[in-house]
């Protein structure tokens, strides 16, 4: 027996949580939320947090659960709590992240009748969850008891956040002595893979161009059997090319990274010779708005993509859907895909290309004038080649794939809406589930943002955050657009002369700075050696930064004369 929450209901669902293997909770202050608290508490098996802010609170969970694999609970008062949770929810059913998302209420006859924080609650997240459910505050019957696990199933299986609403009346403090429920586990094993060889084999053996991109993929364990995968692809199959992205995790020998810089200085004539006649995908986003709307261009090739997960139509036309992870997917291509014997290696073109591309990157780049290329220049050459790296949204992830990076540095990146919001938090819930060194490079604007993801308990030591401040909104000033609309300040970008250090101060964090390459070489180290979470802010020249990569483009496809 636990002394648990007197309302039978919501002990019940928590017992359902505590079945199925769920271990973190992440719960913000409230009195609504009494009952839940009460009942989580009663069960010393989970590990809870409690966060005041429920924007924060959310995406470190977020980060949590991208750690683990596992669901993480969230659980909050009514009202406007809740709806703080929504940038979090979007990112997680995005990025197929699992989450329960727990949240008090009041009794629906109360709704709209002007009480305190509440509102309708009722399917407010129903257009980005797998499914809800409402709690009875009353004994649940077995079939809710198995609409609540399946919900589980469902968060752990498809990869989404699930909303469990529970209306509570007043008074909401009483305990009593509750005995765990029995309740179905349900649960299923891996199903082989059904795949269409004899259908995909038509297009592979008429396909004379075959290219691969591999984008975000955030399964740890699988991704050195795929490297290794796509290594013995790449050496059987002269006609294929894979293309990735940092964020794909798939750094191998034979395949071209750095999409960006292979693709954007090329003319109207080089694309078309690189046009594939067969397309696949593995895994989730891609970066590169370049290659996109370059394969958009050719609605006449024939697209497959394979993901565990429903995808969606990246290119804006028809394409096959494969539902198999990647790695099971390309061990099962060795067998079913044999090669095809061509005059020209597609493969060999495309390395040719790269390896003048990797030339003219090397060469201006040991010499770039100071600037967020220059900055992420000298990190790719001194971070450690081991841990985590955190990609922040907007410029960084996209300076980031830039450059080619150790493939025992694991990346990550909130790339389900690819908002701002949480960035930090995100990567704070990850570093304090894992034991690895964690780096966060973030823009200005992200960090200031959501600099309450500090204003939490035992900040995790093993994280270090690099902020690139440019001045504000430097994605603006390299896309298409903004500078020709004649609102260019402050509708796009939003120009300031802040620092961190103040916020550094007010938490108690340990801080660096640097202005220049001279002064970042110097704190640079010590900024990685520091003990405990550290933040090192790097100020860029916000009007030279489009400038200087300009000129990087233009000087990969034309070379210094």
């Amino acid at each position: 027996m636990r002394q648990s929450t007197d309302k039978k209901g919501v002990d019940q669902a928590v017992a359902v949580l505590v079945q199925h293997g769920i271990r973190q909770v992440v719960c913000s202050p409230g009195s609504r939320n009494a009952p839940l608290v009460l009942a989580i508490r009663s069960h010393p098996s989970l590990e809870v947090e409690v966060i005041v802010d429920e924007r924060v609170a959310a995406f470190t969970a977020l980060g949590k659960a991208i750690h683990s694999g596992k669901a993480c609970v969230l659980c909050c008062t009514s009202g406007s709590a809740v709806v703080n949770y929504y940038p979090a929810i979007v990112e997680a059913y995005y990025q197929r992240v699992p989450l329960v998302v727990l949240t008090a209420d009041r009794p629906a006859d109360r709704i709209d009748q002007q009480e305190g924080q509440s509102i309708r609650q009722k399917d407010i997240f129903a257009d980005h969850i797998l499914s809800q459910c409402s709690i009875d505050e009353k004994e649940l019957s077995e079939e809710a008891l198995e609409g609540l696990s399946a919900s589980i199933h469902q968060t752990e299986s498809i990869g989404g956040p699930v909303h469990w609403n529970a209306p509570l009346s007043e008074p909401l403090y009483g305990t009593s002595e509750q005995e765990d429920v029995g309740v179905q586990i349900i649960s299923s094993k891996p199903n082989d893979p059904s795949i269409p060889w004899m259908e995909l084999r038509e297009s592979w053996s008429a396909a004379e161009r075959v290219l691969l991109i591999c984008g975000q993929d955030t399964e740890r364990e699988a991704s050195g059997e795929k490297r290794d995968l796509l290594q013995q692809w790449t050496e059987r199959f002269p006609q294929l090319s894979v293309w990735y992205e940092t964020i794909s995790n798939t750094e191998f020998e034979a395949g071209m990274s750095c999409i960006d810089r292979f693709i954007i200085p090329m003319s109207t004539e080089q694309k078309e010779g690189f046009r594939p006649d067969l397309l696949l995908s593995l895994g989730g986003e891609w970066v590169s708005r370049k290659v996109k709307k370059w394969l958009r261009s050719y609605p006449e090739v024939d697209h497959w993509h394979i993901d565990r997960y429903r995808h969606p139509d990246l290119l804006r036309r028809s394409f096959r859907e494969i539902h198999a992870k990647p790695h099971e997917f390309l061990q099962q291509g060795l067998k079913h895909l044999v090669p095809v014997k061509k005059e020209a290696s597609y493969a060999a073109k495309v390395r040719e290309l790269a390896v003048r591309r990797n030339e003219r990157h090397d060469r201006f780049t040991q010499d770039s004038p100071w600037s967020d290329l220059r900055l992420f220049t000298i990190l790719n050459q001194r971070l450690p080649q081991k841990g985590v790296l955190f990609n922040g949204n907007s410029s960084v992830v996209r300076y980031t794939q830039l450059f080619r990076w150790s493939s025992e540095l694991f990346h990550l990146a909130n790339r389900g809406v690819s908002g701002i919001d949480g960035v930090t938090s995100t990567a704070i819930g990850y570093a304090r589930r894992s034991s690895e060194s964690v780096f966060l490079i973030t823009g200005d604007l992200a960090f200031f943002y959501d600099s309450n993801a500090f204003w939490q308990n035992d900040l995790p030591d093993n994280l270090k955050i690099l902020i690139v401040n440019n001045g504000g909104g430097g994605i603006f000033r390299i896309i298409e657009g903004p500078d020709a609309s004649g609102w260019f300040e402050p509708h796009f970008e939003q120009a300031h002369q802040r620092s961190a250090n103040g916020l550094a101060n007010m938490y108690g964090l340990q801080y660096f700075c640097a202005a220049a390459e001279a002064e970042l070489n110097n704190c640079l180290q010590d900024w990685l050696s520091s003990k405990g979470l550290a933040l090192l802010e790097v100020f860029t020249p916000r009007e030279q930064n489009d400038i200087v990569l300009d000129d990087y483009f233009n000087y990969l496809r034309y070379g210094r004369s």
